[in-house]
């Protein structure tokens, strides 16, 4: 006979930390564990993004034993609805879209994962180490109980190759929640690693070793006069001693310039900058945080910051250094994440997201799914009717496209 799944709400900042312990064991159970989902992570992106939003961290139990958390906020603010951009999350990533900043018109309550583009994350996942339908369905009717405090709800990053979405949508026709129309998906990178790095090089095509060599080659070449070239790599407290340099590093970058053209505008913030030392702190409390600092003399030209959990390794922010005069290819840095990775037994290296120069490096890729949900109450059902609208004008408007799915392959 199934038990019944209990939930409990987590709602603030002191309770969250305290289930930290259970976080991490039921993560460390999981086949699949998204490393910005780590316990560590979330609870850093509540202190320093929390403002303005409640907290929704369920922990589900069966009996009195744990068996999954799902980590929820719900959002408050105006957005652009309906809006199809899949990098939108919450109200706040707006400002990272200067060209819609005067369209925020509609105000909306949105139930979703604590992500947001600031915090270089844009997918959640829901903590079950066996993905039953009925933690799903458990989902589900709390999402129902709570509808008068969110009118619509957004869940990016559910892992289709293990059927989530499918799962949830079979568990909300249980409900009066209903499903929007408007699908999305978002590919991204990973590589599973071997036992050493020449056992990587020989997986790799003989057109990758002779352009590594090549490229290693050029960048000291390129940057003699500055220097021999050299990668520093800080790990615990020199991290927090450091990471300024990286923080430098984002100054001198195309990121904070208007000199090439893009959809989204990511310059740090004090906020962000605060939000980065904490999660470095944290996670090289525990030794799962490198920094690299790929340098010529005394001119540091790129740098990353990486964190680890369970075996996964994720770059996380990286910058380089774009008025030298001549481009800095980062292939070095690559090769030594690659390098540290492998030496401390990193089963796999995680890419937030998918760009031409990650897909030199990585050839598998799973697909997320954002699923888009509305509770029954008018305001939400009129949010619906909008949304389809939209995507109904959008098959009028190119019949020989798919309006209602919308891929995302680039990383913010």
């Amino acid at each position: 006979m199934t038990q019944t799944t209990t939930i409990r709400r987590v709602a603030d900042l002191d309770e969250l930390e305290a289930i930290g312990p259970l976080w991490k064991d039921l993560q460390d159970q999981c086949e699949h564990s998204h490393v910005l989902m780590d316990h560590r992570w979330v609870s850093a992106w509540w202190r320093h993004f929390g403002a303005g939003k409640a907290q929704h961290t369920l922990v589900m139990s069966q009996g009195r034993t744990p068996v999954g958390i799902v980590p929820l906020a719900v959002t408050r603010g105006l957005e652009a609805y309906p809006f199809r951009d899949a990098y939108i999350s919450s109200p706040d990533d707006y400002r990272y879209i200067p060209s819609l900043r005067w369209q925020r018109i509609v105000p909306v309550r949105r139930l979703t994962f604590p992500v947001n583009i600031a915090s270089s994350n844009v997918r959640g996942q829901m903590v079950f180490p066996q993905p039953d339908r009925n933690l799903y369905a458990a989902f589900a009717r709390y999402a129902a109980e709570t509808s008068s405090s969110w009118d619509v709800a957004t869940l990016p990053g559910l892992r289709s190759w293990m059927h989530e979405d499918t799962m949830l949508g079979s568990a909300l026709r249980s409900t009066d929640l209903s499903l929007g129309n408007r699908h999305s998906t978002r590919e991204m990178l990973y590589v599973d690693l071997p036992a050493t790095w020449p056992e990587f090089l020989k997986m790799r095509s003989r057109n990758f070793r002779e352009n590594l060599k090549h490229e290693n080659k050029k960048l000291t070449q390129t940057f003699s006069a500055l220097g021999p070239m050299k990668i520093s790599n800080f790990r615990g407290s020199d991290i927090t001693r450091n990471i300024n340099r990286l923080f430098a590093l984002e100054e001198q970058s195309w990121k904070v310039t208007n000199e090439k053209e893009r959809r989204l505008h990511l310059a740090l913030d004090d906020k962000t900058r605060s939000f980065l030392r904490d999660v470095a702190e944290r996670f090289s409390a525990d030794d799962e945080a490198n920094l690299g600092i790929l340098s010529f003399g005394d001119t540091d030209a790129a740098g990353v910051f990486n964190i680890e959990r369970g075996g996964t390794s994720l770059g996380l922010v990286l910058y380089r250094h774009e008025k030298l005069g001549a481009p800095v290819a980062i292939a070095p840095l690559f090769q030594n994440l690659f390098e540290i990775s492998i030496s401390r037994g990193m089963k796999r290296i995680d890419f937030n997201g998918y760009t031409r120069n990650y897909m030199k490096w990585a050839k598998e890729s799973h697909i997320y799914s954002r699923v888009i949900f509305f509770n029954s109450k008018p305001y939400s059902q009129l949010l619906r009717a909008i949304d389809s609208s939209a995507v109904a004008m959008g098959h009028l408007i190119s019949p020989s496209g798919n309006a209602s799915t919308e891929q995302a392959r680039t990383t913010p």
